[in-house]
């Protein structure tokens, strides 16, 4: 019975830390996107 709720535990903590990264990338991926638009428009201006 425990092995079967620390298997459950194990795959919540990997699901947590999955979702943290996914946020971590995304929130990389949206600033590497803004700055990159900041940076083409001043170069067209």
């Amino acid at each position: 019975m425990t092995s079967i709720l620390q298997f459950s535990d194990s795959r919540r903590t990997v699901k947590r830390s999955a979702v943290y990264s996914a946020s971590r990338f995304l929130h990389f991926v949206i600033d590497l996107g803004s700055t990159i638009c900041e940076y083409r428009h001043c170069e067209f201006s």
